[in-house]
């Protein structure tokens, strides 16, 4: 487990903060109370490991969520560490939006783990995110369910098809008939890495870094 703490992987930063406390517990600290940095100097005194960059990185982001009102106030601050939440690997010296695939895993653990509400200012840019940059024309439901959507006839045929996929489960797709079909897959595409992370508590990092 304490790979965990020492590679890089795309395991959910909630578990990752598990065994950190489980490890530097005997020192009366404990994540997120304590900064990051501090506890990882505890942990390399209790292993004699040194913590990965990326692990650091992965939970100062989830930190910033548990802790911080600017990841939900800030449409730049919520980018970074949306970007970072999963993987460890973000830029932080230009603009760089997370890929799907780390946006709605993202959406997942802000829906579990923080209690906050967000700006116009961040759903302003998550709206840009997910329609424009990412190309879709309905939320997946759990983007939705964290920062709302109004429906339509377009978007109440693309979930309909979307629901149909997951009761169905099929493992291969038809060649889509249309751009209703098209967007119902790509949905389910993500409900499945979705569903793969929910579960296991972890997607390959390649399949996050690569979208």
């Amino acid at each position: 487990m304490l790979k965990l703490l020492t590679e890089p992987s795309g395991t959910d930063p909630k578990k990752v903060a598990w065994v950190l406390n489980n490890v530097v517990h005997s020192f009366n600290a404990h994540f997120p109370e304590y900064d990051v940095e501090t506890l990882a100097v505890l942990f390399r005194k209790a292993t004699g490991e040194k913590m990965d960059e990326s692990v650091k990185t992965k939970l100062k982001a989830y930190r910033a969520l548990l802790m911080t009102p600017q990841p939900f106030e800030h449409w730049h601050v919520f980018e970074k560490v949306v970007s970072a939440l999963i993987d460890g690997y973000v830029d932080t010296t230009k603009v760089n939006p997370p890929n799907e695939v780390e946006f709605v895993l993202s959406c997942y653990v802000i829906d579990r783990d923080a209690e906050k509400h967000f700006s116009n200012e961040v759903k302003r840019y998550v709206k840009a995110l997910w329609y424009q940059h990412f190309g879709y024309k309905v939320m997946h439901p759990i983007v939705k369910k964290v920062f709302g959507e109004r429906s339509n006839e377009t978007r109440r045929q693309i979930l309909s098809r979307f629901n149909e996929y997951v009761a169905k489960r099929p493992m291969q797709f038809p060649e889509p008939k249309d751009e209703i079909e098209a967007q119902a897959q790509r949905l389910y595409r993500l409900q499945l890495l979705l569903e793969v992370f929910i579960n296991k508590g972890e997607l390959p990092i390649e399949v996050i870094v690569h979208g």
